[in-house]
């Protein structure tokens, strides 16, 4: 597979004092599509405005995937390279008393009653959420949600710390890497989310989490394309679990 790539920067005016630039490149897929990439959060004008996929108009304030991504997809779908497949389940005693669990720990759903359930220090009981039974403090990880029924949903990863007992916001500053589904509009749980113009809404999404990179992206796992890259970060030696948001619908994890 031949990659085609060129970068440049741009620099916002008086960057020295905003530390605010963007780095774009291209690559040429299979398909021959080609994508924008870059680093950085940038406002920009009308008159500034930048194409997200070569063709497309942006948006102000668009939040450019990072250019670590051509590395990142070759990795992620070249044989022998691919991530280690996870077998995720769901952890019942941090199950929201909204959310209903199938036997088998592998789909959730949201019901409107409020169930009474046993207390357990790490259950949610402001966000309608679970976190699954496993937890990562080392090595690459891999795992495939089904989303086809999930109008209302959010997925990714947490630090196992994010707390449970009250209300929190869905962003990286507060331990949460996510991908929301919200109806027909998909967004990456940035700060603010960050709506994404993806040419079908996806019907399974691969969470793939690499630890000692700081790394965690979403794959359309049917297309095997990228959907959204958070830029890297330090998880600080704390255990990483997968997490998961329902409001309406069903999440069934793969298996």
């Amino acid at each position: 597979m031949k990659f085609n790539f060129f970068f440049f920067l741009t620099f916002k005016k008086s960057f020295f004092e905003s530390s605010q630039c963007s780095i774009w490149g291209k690559r040429k897929e299979k398909n021959g599509s080609f994508w924008a990439k870059g680093v950085k959060k940038i406002s920009l004008g009308k008159e500034e405005e930048k194409t997200g996929r070569f063709g497309e108009r942006g948006r102000k304030n668009w939040v450019i995937w990072g250019i670590l991504a051509p590395r990142m997809t070759e990795r992620e779908t070249t044989p022998g390279l691919e991530p280690k497949m996870a077998n995720v389940t769901l952890d019942p005693a941090t199950a929201h008393p909204r959310l209903v669990l199938s036997r088998d720990l592998k789909s959730v759903r949201w019901e409107y009653l409020l169930r009474d359930l046993p207390a357990e220090p790490g259950r949610f009981e402001a966000d309608p959420c679970v976190l699954g039974s496993e937890a990562f403090a080392a090595g690459r990880h891999s795992w495939v949600v089904d989303v086809a029924r999930g109008q209302y949903c959010a997925l990714g990863v947490t630090k196992e710390s994010l707390g449970r007992k009250r209300p929190v916001a869905f962003k990286p500053q507060e331990g949460i890497w996510g991908l929301q589904q919200w109806g027909f509009q998909t967004r990456a749980l940035t700060d603010p989310p960050t709506p994404l113009d993806l040419p079908r809404v996806p019907k399974k999404i691969r969470i793939s989490l690499d630890y000692d990179w700081g790394e965690v992206a979403f794959f359309d796992a049917e297309k095997e394309s990228l959907i959204f890259a958070f830029s890297p970060v330090s998880f600080g030696g704390e255990r990483i679990r997968p997490w998961f948001w329902v409001e309406l619908g069903v999440l069934s994890l793969v298996p």
